[in-house]
């Protein structure tokens, strides 16, 4: 099955919103500087372009993506999935440690390896200690 390339970014983005998501729920507190990170990064403008706005399609491509994404996307957009994560996990502040095992598997699932993923994760939090 041949993939579009609209295809490819619906489920990109449907992946995205929702480990997004889950990384802003896993401190069991949803800050307005949370929401405000989600709205900016998924508009609802863009979430009707990409047709996301029903819940149970977007979740349905979410699921496609975790199967066929990692085989997909290029390594500097897997990248960049972890970066927005990593943003939403810091966006009130900290990284809870329950933040971290979401952004953690989904390296896993993108077949990102543990060194690669680690790496990432430091230049990230370097990068922000020098700004």
């Amino acid at each position: 099955m041949n993939i579009t390339e609209r295809e490819k970014f619906r489920m990109k983005y449907a992946f995205l919103m929702h480990l997004t998501w889950q990384v802003i729920e896993a401190d069991e507190q949803i800050l307005d500087e949370e929401v405000e990170y989600f709205a900016m990064l998924f508009p609802d403008k863009l979430q009707k372009v990409l047709q996301l706005e029903d819940e149970k399609e977007r979740f349905d491509l979410y699921e496609k993506g975790v199967e066929k994404l990692p085989k997909l996307l290029s390594y500097d957009e897997k990248m960049d999935i972890l970066d927005v994560l990593v943003g939403a996990s810091v966006s009130d502040g900290f990284m809870e440690f329950r933040e971290f095992g979401i952004i953690e598997a989904a390296s896993k699932v993108l077949d990102i390896p543990q060194d690669e993923f680690m790496s990432r994760f430091d230049y990230f939090f370097l990068k922000r200690q020098v700004l």
